[in-house]
């Protein structure tokens, strides 16, 4: 009687699902070495589009809590901007709900065309009062690798009888909104990055 020997191979299925688990892992593996590479040179090189939305982040959240303060609420031109605002005070805390209280402030922006920067400047408001009161306003850079920025007002205008942009603002009174546009430019990448920041006290007075 003829023995049958058991013969150790592959079928042509299994070879077929074993090319299919090869590629689904060779996938898995490069989109997670890809991911990890992609944050690597944001962490290194920096990233504009992340580094322009804490700016801007900021921005809108000084200007929408900004106030009128006579006689001048805000002044600004196409290149730096001062307005009243509330900002988190350093001293005091509400233990109730706890969350910090906030007293007014005078902020400023600014850009350093020789350091391609934007500054803010914050005096609080024993230094609006007292301008000898020795405490030193707070000044931070808040964007880097900027080449140019321009600034414009939007409000309504009595002469022509309709809402219009201006690129200075001296009035008493707040404009409606502020649309900046930025220009990032840095080793990696040159961007546009333009924000329309309304101010809610502008829009009432209106």
């Amino acid at each position: 009687m003829r023995k049958i020997r058991n013969q150790s191979g592959l079928t042509m299925m299994e070879i077929l699902v074993a090319v299919l688990i090869i590629s689904f892992l060779a996938g898995v593996l490069y989109t997670t070495f890809s991911h990890g590479m992609d944050v690597w040179r944001r962490a290194v090189r920096g990233f504009p589009e992340s580094d322009m939305d804490i700016f801007f982040d900021k921005v809108s959240t000084d200007l929408r809590n900004a106030f009128a303060f006579l006689p001048k609420s805000l002044m600004g031109t196409t290149h730096s901007v001062q307005f009243y605002t509330l900002v988190p005070s350093g001293d005091f805390t509400v233990t109730i709900v706890k969350e910090p209280m906030q007293e007014p402030a005078r902020v400023r922006y600014d850009f350093d065309r020789d350091h391609k920067a934007i500054w803010r400047r914050q005096e609080r408001y024993p230094q609006i009062l007292y301008a000898y009161s020795g405490l030193q306003p707070r000044v931070a850079k808040l964007a880097e690798g900027i080449s140019n920025i321009e600034l414009e007002y939007y409000a309504y205008d009595e002469n022509a009888k309709k809402f219009v942009w201006s690129s200075g603002w001296d009035k008493s009174y707040l404009p409606c909104a502020v649309r900046m546009k930025l220009t990032s430019e840095k080793p990696s990448a040159k961007k546009v990055f333009m924000r329309v920041i309304s101010i809610p006290a502008g829009m009432t007075a209106n």
